[in-house]
């Protein structure tokens, strides 16, 4: 199994040097590749048994199934709860900056009067 692998999109590197020689050889933004070090990052493999991952994709059908006795936050709720048993060390400082920055919100597009 590899470790210490690096993205940029698709593509798949062994080294961050590598994903930034492929960002400059494919003409990628300079922004992308100043910022390459926060963009690239080690993948994870998280383990989580079959009979486990069943019953979380049964609670997603449950969530969205228009005859589920129970509201959709109610099942994505113990989906969470159930997804913290698989937390890596480190994740959770993540999440808690993903929502103190509210970065599930989309950009803001300013518009200017009469342009």
């Amino acid at each position: 199994m590899k470790s210490d692998l690096f993205y940029v999109g698709e593509q798949e590197f062994s080294s961050a040097a590598e994903a930034k020689q492929y960002c400059l050889d494919n003409n990628l933004s300079m922004t992308l590749v100043e910022n390459l070090s926060s963009k690239v990052s080690k993948s994870r493999t998280i383990k989580i048994p079959d009979y486990e991952f069943l019953d979380l994709v049964c609670l997603c059908h449950a969530a969205l199934a228009q005859d589920s006795p129970q509201l959709p936050s109610f099942y994505v709720n113990e989906i969470l709860g159930r997804l913290d048993a698989f937390k890596y060390p480190g994740m959770r400082e993540e999440i808690e900056i993903y929502l103190a920055e509210k970065k599930y919100l989309p950009p803001l597009k300013l518009h200017l009067p009469n342009s």
